[in-house]
Parts: C-alpha cells; sequence; structure tokens
C-alpha cells in the first residue's frame, strides 16, 4: 500500500531516507548525532523502504534493449516547483550521443503519473509509446548511427508520486514548506524524465524555479539566481562534473546560509551550508564545518577532492541520516560520523560509481571505512588505535548475507547495515592489512586513476587490487565479498627448545558455521615475552593447522589476530591438540653448494620424535640418478642421519624427505611442504596439516686446484689474490701448500684457469 509522507507522520512511523537515513521527525536528530553513521544511513533507508512502494519489481529488467545504444551527455532541466500544490512541471532536454548503427528509437523514464504535454527530436515534434509504470519509447526522427547525436526534450506535468526511499518530498519543517528528493537507487523518473542507469553519466545545468521564500540546494555550481514574475526566484545550478541520474537532487525552503573556504595546495574551493533557520546553532555550524578537515585527510589519502572545479558543501533536507548527492550532501544530522561518510562517498560512489547495484558494497564499504579512516588520521587522533575501536564499533552483528547483493531487484536488498555497509566496510579494512598500507593506498590510486567519473564492478575492482598486490586474490573476495559469514577461532601453543633453539607450536582451528567458508587469511600471531613481543604470519587456508615458528626467547603469552583486522565472531583460547612432525634444519642446508668430497653424509631434524627409516628417504643426483642410503635415528638430538653408499660427485642433489615418517607420539605422518606463502624454500616445513614431502636442493661442485679465494671458479680474483701476496708466508694465495706465495702458486693457478 502506496502511503504519503503526510500520511506516515501523522501515524507517527519513523521513516528511512535513502541512501543514507531515514525520513526523520525532528525529535529523532539528536539522537541520531551519537550513532555510527553507517548504521544512521543504513537503519533509516530500511525502515523507509518498508513504508512506501518498491516499483523495482514492476520494472527492472523490462527494457526493451535500448539502453545500450545510447549516451546521455548533458541535461538541462528547467523545472518549476509548486511546494503548496504538491506538484512539478518543467522539460528536460537531453544531448545524447548514439554509440551504435541503426538506431530509430531512445528510451527514457519518466512515472506515468505525469502527464508527457509534449516530445521532441531536435526540436521536431516526435511520437512516442508508454511500457508500464515508467519507461517511454520515443520513435527517433530519423535512423542514427555511430558518432551521430541528437537532442530529446520533454515537456511534463503532473504531482509527483514518492516511492523508494522518499523519491521526492512535499512536506513541512516548523510550519514552512519544504520539498526535497533522493533518488537512490533508481527513482529519478518520479520527478524528472530521465535515462537511469549508473554507467550513463552525464553533466547537467538544472534550473529550479519556487517561490521568492525559498531557496533552493543542489548539485554544482549556482550560476544565478533569478528573479522571475509572481514572486518567484530561479536558481540555476550547473555542474561540468558528470554523474549518474541518482545523483541528481534539489531540496527548497527557506533556507539559512553559511560558508567556508577549502584550501588544499594550489586549490581553493568554496564551501556552501544549508541549514534550517531554527537549527542554525553555532554548534551545528561548527559540526558541518568540520567537512573542511575531513575534506583534507580524505586528499591525503584517496587523492585531491574530485569536484574541486565546483564546490563541495551540506544541505538540511528530511530524511534522518544523509545522501551523497555528488558536491552537496543532503543530511537530516549533525553527526561527525554521518558528515565522514558523506564526504567519502564524494570519492567512492560519487567519483567512481557502483556500476550496477549488485555492487553497491563498493559504495556503502568505502563509505564506511572512511568514518573509521576519519578517525585515525583526524587532528588529535591517537591513530591506529582510533581506527581499531572505530572498526570494532562497526562490526556485524549479523552474518548470513554476503555484502556482494546477488538479487538487486528491490531497493531493501541493496542497503543493509550488517553488509553493505559493515562488511563491506571490514572487507576494505582487511584487505588493506593483507596488501599492506603502501600497496593498499597506492591500489586506491590506481583504482581511481582507472574509474574515475565512470562506474566499477566488483571484478574491476578486485582486478585493480590484484594488480598491485602482485599475486591472484580469488581466495579473498570469494570468501570476503560474494560469501557469507565471517570467521571463528580457537587458538592453542605450546613451547619448544631444541639443540638451544625456542620455538612456539601454533594451532588454529576454525569454528564457524559449517554453512560459512573456511576462511583464507593471513593471520598474526603475537608472541608475548619479558624480552618484548613480536609478530608473524601464519597462512592459515585449513578449518585446522598447526605451524611451528622460531623466536628468540620464550613467550610468557600468544594473541591472535592482537589488533583485530580480520572479521571474526569469536577468538578463545583452548589446551593444545597434538599435530603433525615438521623438518626444523638439515645438512645440506636448502639451496646450498659444496665442495666434492665435503659431503660424507646428510642430516635432517625434526621438531619430535619421529619413526623413520630408509624407504623414507630418497637422494638423487640430476646426473647421477637414485643413490642408495642408510637410515639412522639420534632420538635425543630429534636428528636423522642419513648416509650415501658412495662418496657425492660434483652433480645437483634433491633430498627427499617422505610423509611416510610419522610422529611416534600420534601416529600423524610428517608434515613436509616447503611452499608455504609466508614461508616458501625454508624451514620449518610444512603447510600446518600431516601430509607432503619435505624436498631439500643442494650442489656438490667440483674442487678446482688454483681456486685461491674458495668461491669455486679459477679466475683473476685467484690470479690477484695470488700477486697481492707475492713472496709471503701465505696462507692467502699459497694454492700449492708450500709456505711460500711464488711463481709455483702463479703456474697452479694459471693451469686451472677457468675451473
Amino acid at each position: 500500500m502506496l502511503m504519503t509522507w503526510q500520511s506516515l507522520v501523522l501515524s507517527g512511523v519513523v521513516m528511512a531516507s535513502g541512501p543514507e537515513g531515514v525520513v526523520g521527525l525532528e525529535p529523532h536528530v539528536a539522537a541520531m548525532d551519537h550513532a555510527h553513521g553507517c548504521d544512521v544511513c543504513a537503519e533509516m533507508r530500511q525502515r523507509m523502504i518498508a513504508a512506501w512502494e518498491d516499483e523495482a519489481a514492476l520494472f527492472e529488467g523490462r527494457g526493451r534493449g535500448f539502453a545500450n545504444q545510447t549516451d546521455v551527455q548533458h541535461y538541462h532541466l528547467e523545472l518549476e516547483i509548486f511546494p503548496t500544490g504538491g506538484s512539478v512541471t518543467g522539460t528536460n532536454t537531453m544531448s545524447v550521443d548514439v554509440i551504435e548503427d541503426n538506431v530509430t528509437q531512445f528510451e527514457f523514464e519518466l512515472r506515468s503519473n505525469f502527464a508527457i504535454l509534449g516530445v521532441t527530436v531536435n526540436g521536431g515534434s516526435v511520437s512516442y509509446s508508454r511500457n508500464g509504470i515508467k519507461q517511454v519509447i520515443v520513435t527517433l526522427d530519423q535512423t542514427y548511427d555511430t558518432g551521430e547525436s541528437f537532442e530529446l526534450a520533454v515537456t511534463y506535468s503532473g504531482s509527483p508520486v514518492s516511492v523508494g526511499f522518499g523519491s521526492i518530498e512535499f512536506t513541512t519543517h516548523n510550519g514552512q514548506p519544504l520539498v526535497s528528493t533522493l533518488s537512490e537507487p533508481w527513482y529519478s523518473y518520479t520527478w524528472w524524465p530521465v535515462k537511469e542507469g549508473n554507467r550513463d553519466r552525464a553533466t547537467g545545468s538544472m534550473w529550479y524555479t519556487v517561490p521568492d521564500t525559498m531557496k533552493v540546494a543542489a548539485n554544482g555550481v549556482l550560476a544565478g539566481v533569478d528573479s522571475l514574475s509572481g514572486n518567484r526566484s530561479r536558481y540555476r545550478w550547473e555542474t561540468t562534473y558528470t554523474q549518474p541520474p541518482y545523483l541528481f537532487a534539489f531540496s527548497t525552503t527557506n533556507y539559512d546560509e553559511f560558508f567556508d573556504t577549502w584550501n588544499y595546495g594550489s586549490v581553493s574551493m568554496d564551501m556552501h551550508f544549508m541549514i534550517y533557520p531554527e537549527n542554525n546553532s553555532a554548534g551545528n555550524r561548527a559540526a558541518w564545518l568540520e567537512t573542511n578537515e575531513m575534506l583534507t585527510v580524505f586528499s591525503d589519502l584517496f587523492g585531491v577532492y574530485p569536484f574541486a572545479d565546483e564546490k563541495y558543501g551540506i544541505y538540511q533536507f528530511p530524511f534522518g541520516g544523509g545522501m551523497e548527492h555528488q558536491t552537496m550532501s543532503g543530511q537530516g544530522t549533525f553527526n561527525e560520523s554521518v558528515t565522514a561518510h558523506e564526504a567519502g562517498h564524494q570519492w567512492w560512489g560519487d567519483m567512481v560509481t557502483c556500476a550496477t547495484w549488485n555492487d553497491i558494497w563498493l559504495n556503502e564499504g568505502f563509505a564506511t571505512y572512511s568514518e573509521a579512516l576519519w578517525e585515525e588520521f583526524k587532528p588529535g587522533s591517537s591513530g591506529f588505535a582510533a581506527l581499531r575501536n572505530a572498526m570494532l564499533a562497526r562490526k556485524p552483528t549479523a552474518f548470513n548475507q554476503s555484502c556482494y547483493v546477488y538479487d538487486a531487484s528491490s531497493a531493501s536488498s541493496l542497503f543493509q547495515t550488517n553488509y553493505q555497509y559493515r562488511k563491506g566496510g571490514w572487507v576494505m579494512h582487511m584487505l588493506r592489512h593483507v596488501m599492506g598500507d603502501q600497496a593498499f593506498f597506492d591500489m586506491l590510486a590506481s583504482y581511481r586513476s582507472l574509474y574515475e567519473y565512470g562506474a566499477a564492478t566488483t571484478n574491476d575492482f578486485q582486478n585493480v587490487a590484484e594488480a598491485e598486490y602482485g599475486a591472484d586474490l580469488d581466495w579473498f573476495f570469494d570468501t570476503w565479498v560474494y560469501d557469507i559469514g565471517a570467521a571463528a577461532y580457537q587458538y592453542a601453543r605450546r613451547s619448544l627448545n631444541i639443540g638451544g633453539q625456542r620455538y612456539e607450536e601454533v594451532y588454529i582451528r576454525q569454528t564457524q558455521s559449517g554453512s560459512y567458508p573456511t576462511f583464507v587469511m593471513p593471520v598474526d600471531v603475537r608472541f608475548n615475552s619479558l624480552q618484548g613481543s613480536s609478530t608473524v604470519i601464519a597462512w592459515n587456508d585449513e578449518d585446522a593447522e598447526h605451524f611451528l615458528f622460531p623466536v628468540a626467547a620464550t613467550p610468557t603469552s600468544v594473541t591472535l589476530d592482537p589488533n583485530d583486522w580480520i572479521l571474526t565472531t569469536s577468538k578463545s583460547q583452548i589446551a593444545f591438540v597434538e599435530g603433525p612432525p615438521k623438518v626444523i634444519d638439515s645438512f645440506p642446508a636448502p639451496g646450498s653448494s659444496h665442495n666434492a668430497g665435503t659431503v660424507a653424509s646428510l642430516t635432517a631434524t625434526f621438531h619430535k620424535n619421529v619413526n623413520i627409516v630408509g624407504a623414507d628417504v630418497e637422494l638423487t643426483g640430476d646426473a647421477a640418478g637414485t643413490i642408495p642410503v642408510t637410515v639412522s635415528w639420534d632420538a635425543p638430538s630429534l636428528t636423522a642421519t642419513i648416509t650415501p653408499a658412495s662418496a657425492l660427485s660434483a652433480d645437483t642433489y634433491t633430498l627427499r624427505i617422505r610423509d611416510g615418517v610419522t610422529d611416534t607420539a600420534s601416529g600423524q605422518s610428517l608434515d613436509g611442504e616447503m611452499s608455504d606463502p609466508m614461508n616458501p624454500g625454508s624451514f620449518p616445513s610444512g603447510e600446518g596439516l600431516a601430509g607432503g614431502d619435505a624436498l631439500v636442493q643442494f650442489a656438490v661442485v667440483p674442487v678446482c686446484e688454483g681456486d685461491a679465494n674458495g668461491d669455486g671458479m679459477v679466475d683473476f680474483d685467484d690470479l690477484n689474490l695470488v700477486l697481492a701476496n707475492w713472496g709471503s708466508a701465505g696462507p692467502d694465495g699459497d694454492v700449492d701448500g708450500s709456505g711460500l706465495v711464488d711463481f709455483d702458486d702463479l703456474n697452479v693457478v694459471l693451469g686451472a684457469w677457468g675451473c
């Protein structure tokens, strides 16, 4: 059932506004001034969308395929608003480029309650037909091909019907008339004729005529105010920055105005604030003027404010939260967090817009994280401590949906506090830690460079992140963005001392709901000792894993994810659970090189007592092939000695310790892989689970008589060493061992030259 604004007010319903808030009655404003911006924005939207007709199902997906044939470049809207009569009349002229051949029709949207008084193309009348509640199909005056353009003007009149979050509201404040729009996500058609679509951005000259007792807030720069007959004023707002239709907006009432100037490097930009007279207090002005510093902080992090040639401002509107209308955010509150949220949106949502509504988390997650970044970097901040507290305060309270929206046909599914806002913000927070600060903020700069004044999908964002990260990030996006849930961790530890080297063995288990995925994450593990603390990273990609870390001192305690970088439902320490054995050292060491005749036997040291026999070990040379070995075990040193049947000649060798090796206590197989992303090719071995062979490659090189410096090659360095020590008693340069550096040594070097 469709309910009007007035009926909801009279019935006491608190309505939620568009994207960032609820249509609110004045008593609710004070309470919201202490809430988190993301919550105010999302919660109020949900209340309001439930109160109004959601027409999405009536028209989404009903298009005739014309949308991709054209690209609107500019809107020129001349609109007169009649506040007391609840009606509008106007003409919108669209400058349209054609981007396909053989185009004979054009599609725009205008709700069917409006009377269309005429449609012209290039000044000549054309025919049109309606298709459902909003779609209008125009037959063009000729066939157009790629590269051509036309101007289409629509003159219309009627009483708007407010849908969605309150797409256009005729109401009052303090007894004064007030008309405001909020079109997100796709309700522009309820007050002006437009081609909806986030990818089709256009500039605009938006001229609004109102009674001369009222002022108009809108996008862009105020080019002028004209006095018209009949006690009317026309406000001519112009924007040369492109934007999608849902970001065009106006609000008109008896505003008070105040101004500021934002200076940033060579940029000097006007700031414009429009406030109800009854709320025009020093405190409220100061709250909004804090935007000046927010623009500086965000410009430092994201690059210069993207609409610096026009303005940034805030106007008061009847929706309780906020809405990021480009260059001029509407707010029903003076809440600092909401103000930061809407300012952050100017970069993420306005400058770069989600290409589809499935990707709305990009808009809202970025803006929510902007709230936290403001807390981290604002003047007087405690820095990381403030960031951590801000994120913990924005932790979701429910986890059973993804932040990516699979069914975007209903507006109510797009703006959910726990998913698109809070979880979306946490995705940004976690990605920052995965990538590191430098790479994360460099990634944002690349993302801006590629998509500014355009639109991007989740896949686009992931591609940019991967390019900066230098590796695939499917493991991150698949679980945190496209799947549901959050991680729950249990962990345990025990201390070991093996041959004088201290180790900490850490057990990590994910215990979240079975309907949630296993979350692949680099998990910080902090060891606290009397000598201080140190942090290592465990690459956790299984439900339960064991990790082994060398430490300088035995820790007094261990903390998992101590700085709360990961979105978790719980973290708890439990009793230690036995894990598989790991190799902690070998001779020869991985990648080492040895002179022929110096490797009589090999060793492998484990972190616990194991069962190991000859069949568990294989030694092969690239040239020599498989070499028979015998194996002996020394329990006190936890070391296996591997003796080849014959001396190792010059060759490249691989020592394979098979996972037939088992723990004598638990029977678990060796955790032998040496390809852990956090510790590739080195000891301790293992990826956290039982199973997997350990591989050690090393080289045996021929002994070169005449290799005076012992680098494995006879060359000018050896010759220079002999000459530099000529006539001395050695040992440097005495390659023949005679006790004197002389011609005999020189002849040895020259005779072995190139060995």
